[in-house]
């Protein structure tokens, strides 16, 4: 899905992207960090096809994943604070864009 994603074709990224979810879910459980990053995916795919309530429910359960497993400073976290970042944009809601962005980058600046 990655690979239609960053070539501007999310359309043909989705049903990988729900597919990549579908597989992590079975070999390592719903709540691995695997199926967080898998829904993070599936979340920026969603995202890109203008789906944002959509991608902000796929997005919330990654991290929620994250936060359950301590891994609230990782790259994979840091991105999925960018992702939610960008939807509230979409939506106008600058204020909370502008809190997205600032946890993000409290994250990242690690990296």
């Amino acid at each position: 899905s990655d690979c239609f994603r960053l070539m501007g074709e999310p359309a043909q990224a989705l049903p990988h992207a729900l597919r990549r979810v579908h597989l992590a879910e079975q070999l390592f459980g719903p709540t691995s960090v695997k199926c967080a990053n898998a829904r993070g995916g599936l979340g920026l795919v969603l995202t890109e096809l203008r789906r944002f309530d959509e991608a902000a429910h796929e997005v919330k359960a990654a991290m929620a994943i994250m936060e359950g497993r301590g891994a609230t400073n990782s790259k994979s976290y840091g991105i999925m604070l960018v992702s939610m970042a960008q939807i509230e944009f979409n939506h106008q809601r600058y204020e909370q864009w502008l809190e997205w962005l600032l946890r993000a980058e409290a994250v990242l600046r690690q990296y």
